[in-house]
């Protein structure tokens, strides 16, 4: 799954091209919420947000994640959410397209992050270019969490079939 590796990323680091073979689309059609994508970093990180560059193939941005719930987890099976969906702005289909960022109030603490699809802008899959994690100080201590290279693993839901 391309949203985690560069693939597509532009030299400058900051932009992502609009071919759609370096990009991630759920298998679903039709009905998309449900689909969902998950992040496992391997350890516990202090997350402070996130640089999303929605779905991006030209002449398919409606493909793209309109509304999400972003969840959270220190072990995979206990899930927390934010207290409101994220709103995710449609791509504009250019080799130049910069994402948006999107930050976690007063941050959070994760091994795992998943990105649960509520809306589409109107495609019959969904999908995403990129994503990277930013993260941080742990408030109270002002220590890093952990150090290191973050976003290990990624994978859809099985075969992107809703969970």
């Amino acid at each position: 799954v391309n949203t985690i590796n560069g693939v597509g990323s532009n030299e400058d680091g900051k932009s992502h091209d609009k071919n759609g073979e370096t990009m991630w689309l759920s298998k679903e059609k039709g009905d998309i919420a449900g689909v969902w994508i998950q992040y496992d970093f391997g350890r516990l990180f202090y997350l402070t947000g996130m640089r999303i560059w929605n779905y991006n193939l030209l002449g398919a941005t409606k493909c793209g994640i309109k509304e999400s719930e972003i969840q959270f987890s220190t072990d995979g099976r206990a899930w927390a959410s934010g207290s409101k969906p994220a709103l995710f702005p449609e791509a504009d289909g250019t080799a130049s397209y910069a994402g948006f960022e999107h930050h976690f109030d007063n941050g959070v603490t994760a091994r795992y992050v998943k990105i649960k699809v509520i809306d589409n802008y109107g495609g019959e899959a969904v999908g995403l270019s990129e994503v990277k994690f930013q993260y941080g100080l742990q408030q109270e201590t002002g220590e890093k969490l952990q150090s290191g290279r973050i976003g290990q693993s990624v994978g859809p839901n099985p075969s992107t079939t809703k969970n």
